[in-house]
């Protein structure tokens, strides 16, 4: 546990080895797995409200379990390459706070107005008011400006940017 008996969180960032943690049954909140560590399996307990899966290479899918996805408010994804962020957060049914790296998307632009209303974390875990996205969205269609600017005015672009230059001719 990190801090007294009562704490809601636990603290495996300095194991770097870990390959499988069931934490089902427990009422810890928060888990922190130390990044680049090996995990292969691993159960979040229902009380489970911050989903941080950050640089996990070597998890799948079928190694995640998420005993209440619906008691999530915070997610936070980076550096996972077998897991699918998308899926992950469509189960987050009451997320509040967004934060996912390493974007590399093309759409019409319908994936920023699904999390317009979400808040996020900034890069050192503080609450942000807006959805915190960093990569690139490269849209496939000419937004209006009115568009443009609702997009701007509710995310936090930290490292993050909607191009409308490779847009694709219907030809």
């Amino acid at each position: 546990r990190t801090g007294s008996q009562a704490s809601t969180e636990l603290d495996f960032t300095s194991q770097t080895r870990l390959r499988v943690l069931y934490a089902r049954g427990t009422s810890v909140k928060s888990i922190q797995l130390a990044k680049g560590a090996p995990l292969e399996a691993v159960i979040f307990p229902s009380s489970l409200t911050t989903l941080r899966l950050e640089y996990l290479p070597n998890l799948q899918m079928g190694g995640l379990t998420v005993v209440g996805y619906s008691n999530v408010e915070t997610f936070i994804f980076a550096g996972c390459p077998g897991l699918n962020w998308q899926t992950l957060l469509g189960r987050c049914t009451n997320v509040v706070r967004i934060r996912v790296e390493g974007l590399s998307i093309e759409g019409d632009g319908s994936l920023l107005n699904t999390y317009l209303n979400k808040k996020g974390v900034d890069a050192e875990g503080n609450a942000v008011d807006t959805c915190s996205l960093v990569g690139s969205y490269t849209l496939t269609r000419y937004p209006s400006d009115e568009e443009l600017e609702i997009w701007r005015a509710s995310y936090f672009f930290e490292k993050f940017s909607v191009c409308s230059c490779a847009l694709k001719s219907a030809a």
